[in-house]
């Protein structure tokens, strides 16, 4: 059916603009991140047909993340939909020398953390 299918969280960054800190912006960018959809959007771009799996919660971010996927052409029909739980999220800020970059994570109790061995499609 899928050369290859990836599971995975994908997350929102929230980027400070102009290598603010996150601790003096007034205002964040938005962007879609996560290590297995983009390795499934390379896949695609390659020809490869692909799927992405994953759990979400019911919300605006996540409706920007599977129609990113999507318009890539990765298939996301097979993606998890609660109303529980969160959307995980990760901050950047980009760094300039002599400062580096800073990932801060908050994840804890997102939707796929809570993803169960039964809620994958048995094929």
């Amino acid at each position: 059916m899928f050369d290859i299918v990836t599971l995975g969280e994908t997350m929102i960054r929230l980027t400070p603009p102009d290598f603010a800190l996150l601790e003096t912006t007034t205002a964040l960018q938005v962007h879609v991140g996560g290590s297995e959809s983009n390795v499934a959007v390379g896949l695609a771009r390659l020809g490869a047909s692909v799927a992405w799996l994953s759990r979400l919660t019911r919300h605006p971010f996540n409706d920007q993340i599977v129609n990113l996927l999507r318009g890539q052409g990765v298939n996301v029909e097979h993606v998890i939909w609660t109303d529980a739980d969160r959307v995980g999220l990760y901050f950047l800020e980009e760094g300039t020398p002599p400062r580096s970059s800073r990932v801060i994570y908050d994840r804890a109790n997102s939707a796929m953390a809570h993803i169960m061995p039964a809620d994958l499609p048995a094929d």
